[in-house]
């Protein structure tokens, strides 16, 4: 059947108009400001997307955003599919206009009518939280987007009492909130179970650098390791003195103890270590003989019964 093109534009447009108003009376939507804007549908790789507005003239403005052919329901590559919104426009509804772009000027060889399409806006991504409720019957939450114009559904997850795993197990909005602190053990002793991002950690004293202190800094369950003297004691190794033991832990008892000068009763001697106990050797009192010399060391000379 041969078209008068133009006569087909003007249709398109008392066409548009018309299903507007039809779509308005069945739909119960309003048209407004009369502007309609083509669905961003994405059925399939035939899709071409134009933005139409209805002006104070009458006249459809056109303007292709693609550019790809529609072959769905013809078999020519010929034929081009355009959508359009109208009314209501809460909803997303749609009509269809089939066009022959491979004559001059372009025919138009179908007009649909105005029916929804969409379940929701394709150009809006927001997830949403819904209420459901599981196969078992308890009630919990799902998430809800739109995908290429039909909503898709999360499996529904149950609200259940808290527990630390960085979700919103009892649904309250709120992550990992509340769960009770329990006591802990980890390699230093005893600590407070917490959850953290997440994870239950235990908080308590971390291994240390070992110091030599009697404790076991490091929590390997051995004390002061490596870090003692030879005598098996914090700080240095003690000096060795005159008393029967090995101070310096060294396996010799009282050895190389310095000898001052000492005063006993009977003058200037030596101060040794004999036995453990410091002892002044030196001239040690006498019995008295009568030579002139003081030799009981009492501070008097050849004293005693007898005449000398």
């Amino acid at each position: 059947m041969e078209y008068d093109v133009n006569r087909f534009r003007h249709l398109i447009v008392l066409g548009v108009i018309s299903w507007s108003l039809a779509c308005s009376d069945s739909g119960g939507g309003s048209m407004g400001s009369g502007i309609m804007d083509t669905a961003s549908d994405d059925i399939g790789s035939g899709v071409i997307d134009i933005v139409d507005t209805i002006d104070t003239a009458g006249a459809i403005d056109a303007v292709s955003h693609s550019g790809i052919i529609d072959v769905k329901e013809y078999d020519d590559d010929c034929f081009r599919a355009e959508y359009y919104f109208c009314p209501p426009l809460d909803a997303i509804w749609k009509i269809k206009v089939i066009t022959n772009i491979c004559v001059e000027p372009h025919e138009v060889v179908e007009m649909g009518e105005c029916e929804q399409y969409f379940e929701c806006d394709p150009s809006n991504d927001t997830v949403f939280k819904v209420s459901c409720t599981d196969s078992g019957g308890i009630h919990g939450y799902q998430d809800r987007w739109c995908e290429k114009g039909k909503y898709v559904l999360s499996e529904c997850v149950p609200c259940l009492p808290e527990v630390c795993n960085d979700a919103d197990d009892d649904c309250d909005g709120i992550v990992d909130e509340d769960i009770p602190i329990d006591t802990c053990m980890n390699q230093c002793g005893l600590g407070d179970l917490l959850c953290i991002n997440g994870e239950n950690v235990c908080d308590g004293d971390e291994p240390q650098e070992e110091i030599c202190d009697y404790l076991d800094n490091d929590c390997d369950g051995e004390i002061d390791e490596n870090v003692r003297n030879v005598c098996d004691e914090c700080g240095v190794v003690p000096p060795e003195k005159c008393d029967g033991i090995d101070n310096d832990c060294d396996g010799s008892v009282d050895e190389d103890i310095t000898s001052p000068l000492c005063e006993n009763e009977c003058g200037i001697g030596d101060l040794l270590c004999i036995d453990g106990v410091e002892t002044c050797v030196g001239k040690m009192p006498e019995e008295e003989v009568c030579n002139n010399i003081d030799d009981d060391c009492d501070g008097v000379i050849d004293e005693g019964d007898w005449e000398c």
